[in-house]
């Protein structure tokens, strides 16, 4: 699991980095930098971080790429409370059950993909 953990945290940190730096000098002004960097961060990296966990733990697939991205989406949502709190914005409590849900969800789906794969690859020739 800590793994997956890892991948997920992986595709997102970088992501959301230079989502903040490029929107912090001002070469990113529109909301389609905000919209690419949500599909990464709530489809792709949780996906990623599933299919790394449950490959590497085909006995439980889909609880460790479940628990891989839940993981991973509760260290960006306390990551999120604690840049809220500083720069004195709001967070939305829906939002933030819809990403977690979405993240878990997904993270699942990884696991599913990531067991078939390792499945694929370890099963015995002809």
């Amino acid at each position: 699991m800590r793994a997956g953990a890892l991948a997920d945290l992986g595709v997102l940190v970088p992501v959301v980095a230079v989502y903040a730096l490029l929107r912090g000098l001002g070469v990113v002004s529109s909301d389609i930098g905000a919209i690419a960097t949500g599909v990464v961060g709530a489809v792709i990296a949780p996906v990623v971080g599933g299919v790394v966990a449950g490959g590497r733990a085909p006995s439980a697939p889909l609880t460790n790429g479940a628990a891989a991205a839940g993981a991973a989406v509760v260290a960006y949502v306390a990551f999120r409370l604690v840049d809220a709190a500083v720069r004195g914005a709001s967070i939305h409590l829906g939002t933030i059950v819809i990403l977690v849900m979405l993240d878990i969800t997904l993270g699942l789906l990884g696991g599913l993909a990531g067991f078939r794969a390792h499945r694929r690859t370890s099963a015995p020739g002809p």
